[in-house]
């Protein structure tokens, strides 16, 4: 083998984590963040039952700080699941990301998994009321999209869209410069952005999709009754809607 190159085993140029190793290290980040809250929860149950949306708030920040500090150069890229799983985030050099850009990467994927489901409780016929229904689609269905097609799909470099928003990389062992000649392929871009496109479009579309005046008419008074009954005392979120 040494005197025949064909034969002779590979340097290792895609250093690259697996989905497995990163969802694996995730669950374990997640059970680590999870368990103390659910403790914290039963402790103080009418506190926390009284937090009603704002609980998700307190646990957006949190996950913030976890996953943007701790992978960052704070902590050589690795969470704790991210240590025990032998992997870490990096940059193309194979430096670790500054904690501000270690921020923004859990940004991009942690706002629109936190904003999925969220209730807002405002007057859905004015214009700022459809725009912002237009970006809360967007963010939602178009950012998770993306990011779960990249997560599956895009096995040369496993960026999804956190990664490729900042330029960070997921790899195994001790940190290494990523080739440069190692990109995800065009194919997958192509594909994110029309997904992107293709919800954005549906948004507007369905934003400003004409409707039936007797259906306003049953919006509002919907709404009517959503306020009235959200007055009752002892009634912390009331949520009315027609099926």
């Amino acid at each position: 083998a040494a005197n025949n190159p064909s034969t002779a085993p590979s340097p290792q140029l895609r250093p690259i984590a697996g989905l497995g190793r990163r969802l694996v290290a995730f669950s374990i980040d997640g059970l680590i963040l999870a368990i103390p809250a659910l403790l914290l929860g039963l402790a103080t149950f009418r506190w926390a039952m009284a937090l009603g949306y704002g609980g998700r708030l307190i646990g957006f920040a949190v996950a913030l700080l976890y996953f943007g500090l701790l992978d960052s150069r704070l902590a050589a890229g690795q969470t704790l699941g991210k240590r025990l799983l032998d992997i870490r985030v990096t940059d193309r050099a194979g430096q670790p990301l500054s904690p501000m850009r270690s921020i923004m990467r859990f940004v991009v994927i942690g706002l629109p998994y936190f904003l999925n489901g969220l209730w807002f409780d405002i007057d859905k016929t004015s214009l700022w009321a459809r725009l912002f229904g237009v970006l809360l689609v967007f963010l939602v269905s178009g950012g998770l999209g993306s990011a779960l097609y990249l997560f599956v799909f895009n096995r040369r470099t496993r960026q999804s869209l956190h990664d490729l928003a900042v330029g960070s990389f997921v790899v195994r062992g001790p940190s290494v410069a990523i080739p440069a000649n190692l990109t995800t392929p065009r194919l997958h871009l192509v594909v994110m952005g029309s997904w992107l496109a293709l919800m954005l479009i549906g948004a507007f579309g369905a934003a400003w999709l004409p409707r039936e005046a007797n259906i306003d008419k049953e919006t509002i008074a919907l709404g009517n009754l959503q306020s009235t009954l959200g007055a009752q005392l002892g009634l912390r979120h009331v949520k009315v809607t027609r099926g």
